[in-house]
């Protein structure tokens, strides 16, 4: 009798040891999650700054085909978004065949009014090529940049992200 009043004693839930071990477990797994979630949230906004980006480059490569050169440094590009503070186009002073196009984002975890990318044009034979590169590589805006952890991977190696040609009218990514 005396060991059924034993094990009764025994099988009444958790122990408090028991209960500190999973908020541990629990405490651990959100130090680890968190900050991966944080880092997830901030490359798939500047993911998206890539599309903001993508609509200005059509807006260059449109003034391209009607006035056969690249736009002037007044070229007026209105997007707008929430996270976005502002785009524009840069052309390079001394070189008219080329220039860039910048995205002024709001990185809730990184900072306010970040240039993470640039997309350079340079105009080669009647075609313009577009690569994606990162803002701290390049030497702009510097102490207003990212992390290139941050960026997606087509902007860490410069790689092409469209090739347009002015004599066909047509667009596409596949020339390259």
């Amino acid at each position: 009798m005396d060991e059924i009043k034993l094990i009764a004693k025994y099988k009444t839930g958790f122990t408090l040891i028991e209960i500190l071990i999973a908020l541990v477990v629990i405490a651990v797994l959100a130090a680890i999650a968190v900050p991966s979630y944080q880092n997830y949230v901030t490359r798939s906004r500047i993911a998206e700054g890539l599309l903001f980006a993508d609509a200005a480059r059509i807006a260059v490569e449109l003034n391209y085909d009607e006035q056969g050169q690249l736009p002037a440094a007044n070229f007026p590009i209105d997007i707008t978004a929430d996270m976005i503070n502002h785009v524009s186009w840069h052309p390079e002073p001394k070189k008219p065949n080329q220039g860039f196009v910048d995205v002024n984002m709001n990185l809730p975890n990184v900072g306010n009014a970040v240039t993470p990318f640039l997309l350079f044009a340079e105009v080669n034979k009647n075609s313009i090529t577009w690569r994606c590169i990162s803002a701290r590589d390049h030497g702009y805006a510097e102490k207003d940049s990212v992390s290139n952890s941050y960026l997606p991977g087509i902007c860490l190696d410069g790689g092409v992200l469209a090739h347009a040609k002015n004599s066909s009218g047509c667009r596409s990514n596949e020339e390259k």
